[in-house]
């Protein structure tokens, strides 16, 4: 149960920091900020990378968070302990 509640909180925090990365990106390309340096492209592309990864990191956790979910309300925690628990053991799985 624990592990679904944190896969979920995880899913949320990265989504945010997906959004908050996307406002950066568009604040900076509507100002058309530059940095200080000899390579004089637009701060947008970098940190448009940078949100995208934030996006695929937020859309993984989201697909991780609603498999685990499923495997939940099914009864099947033998599944969601294999796919997003740890190992305390140490032995394998």
């Amino acid at each position: 149960m624990l592990d679904v509640a944190a896969l979920a909180a995880l899913a949320v925090t990265a989504a945010g920091m997906a959004w908050q990365g996307w406002r950066v990106t568009g604040a900076s390309l509507a100002l058309g900020a530059r940095p200080n340096a000899t390579l004089d492209i637009p701060l947008a592309l970098p940190q448009a990378v940078w949100a995208a990864g934030l996006s695929w990191f937020a859309a993984v956790a989201v697909l991780m968070a609603l498999a685990a979910l499923a495997r939940l309300i099914r009864g099947r925690w033998a599944e969601i302990g294999r796919m997003a628990g740890i190992d305390a053991t140490g032995g394998p799985r």
